[in-house]
């Protein structure tokens, strides 16, 4: 799981004011202030959101491909190396103490993941 909050909150014109927990975004972003809001136009925003997801989707996959699956979902913590700052690094398994397998989904699952971005896969690299 990837969560998003502060890359979207800017792609739709967050400035990072650290303002957000008083109500007065001067952006709009993060305030229910009907003035204040009157800054942030939804229609402009959400192509600019939809883009960055779009384009994170599309870096997701090219990492996961890069490890040898299919999903982000099926990238082990063995796959993930954290580095310490000394030029070493160690795999997140390792770092976080996560037992094999920890996070994966069941076997049947992740055999109907691989076989869904097959034809996703497929069905988007057509001719051409």
């Amino acid at each position: 799981m990837v969560n998003v909050g502060r890359e979207a909150m800017m792609a739709i014109g967050c400035i990072q004011a650290q303002r957000c927990h008083t109500g007065r975004c001067p952006t709009g972003v993060a305030t229910q202030n009907w003035w204040l809001t009157r800054g942030l136009d939804p229609a402009t925003k959400a192509h600019r959101l939809a883009n960055y997801v779009i384009a994170l989707r599309h870096e997701l996959l090219a990492l996961s491909r890069a490890c040898g699956v299919a999903h982000p979902g099926l990238i082990t913590a063995d796959q993930i190396e954290i580095l310490d700052g000394r030029l070493g690094s160690r795999p997140a398994r390792q770092v976080f103490g996560y037992e094999p397998g920890w996070g994966l989904p069941s076997l049947s699952d992740r055999a109907e993941i691989s076989r869904l971005m097959a034809n996703t896969c497929t069905a988007s690299t057509g001719p051409g």
